[in-house]
């Protein structure tokens, strides 16, 4: 069995945390102000670049502010192939 590999998303009431996160390790989180929809983007394929080749990749977003997570994983589905898994919107 492969280890889990996934990008975390936190939306919090102003800013949003991205890391890596590979085989239970958190890689460096970013943080971006929730207005700027593209740096999130941005950052979830920064933190998808750094986690390793040939695995999946599923985002995985927490969300405290319910339009911007919403806004934020419609954008990331429409922008990439893997899954993304929502908690608490």
């Amino acid at each position: 069995m492969s280890a889990l590999h996934i990008v975390a998303v936190d939306v919090g009431h102003s800013r949003t945390a991205i890391a890596p996160v590979a085989a239970g390790t958190v890689g460096t989180p970013v943080a971006v102000a929730n207005t700027d929809l593209s740096a999130s983007v941005t950052a979830v394929a920064e933190a998808m670049a750094a986690l390793p080749e040939g695995e999946a990749k599923p985002v995985v977003v927490a969300a405290v502010d319910e339009t911007a997570g919403t806004t934020l994983c419609s954008a990331l589905r429409d922008q990439f192939g893997e899954d993304v898994y929502v908690i608490g919107t």
